[in-house]
């Protein structure tokens, strides 16, 4: 929270094509304009600066709004957006880091998701090589050293030619 922001969501990539928790541009969502900027609809995740002194008017629960109307949503996403508009107090979405993914698990079915995250980290492994699948901007990344098992050579057969050798 060294951003001083009272509420500040990270911006999380949808890696199955399924849209972003929210749409800002092409170059935001690349990371080619690196900022914090403004939204008007509640990103999620979201994290809350409880140290600020304009935390305590935030609330989820309607019956803590005065004048919050029946017709309203009880929502608690839409009571917390809307107790927010009361106190202008703004949102902000940020992607100064590469904070991670976001699956959004109403869109598919449970047996998709897995697939899914399984090809994920099999293509990132691929793509990245032999190295810890946690990426963060904090911790160092740490390399597992090169190993023959215990072994001095080893060689890669080839079985589906085993067979024209016999002929």
């Amino acid at each position: 929270m060294r951003k001083k922001k009272l509420a500040i969501s990270p911006l999380l990539f949808a890696p199955f094509g399924d849209p972003p928790t929210v749409f800002i541009s092409e170059d935001y969502s690349n990371r080619k304009e690196i900022s914090t900027v403004e939204v008007k609809m509640v990103p999620e995740p979201l994290l809350l600066n409880l140290a600020h002194s304009d935390s305590s008017f935030l609330t989820f629960s309607s019956d803590n709004l005065y004048g919050y109307s029946e017709n309203d949503s009880d929502e608690p996403n839409a009571v917390f957006e809307n107790s927010a508009s009361r106190m202008n107090i703004p949102f902000f979405l940020d992607n100064e880091h590469f904070y991670g993914y976001f699956f959004d698990h109403s869109l598919r079915s449970l047996d998709f998701q897995r697939k899914a995250l399984r090809y994920l980290l099999a293509d990132w492994i691929a793509n990245s090589g032999l190295m810890p699948i946690v990426h963060s901007s904090f911790l160092a990344v740490t390399y597992p050293r090169p190993s023959l098992f215990d072994v001095d050579k080893i060689y890669l057969i080839n079985l589906e030619r085993r067979n024209e050798r016999y002929l």
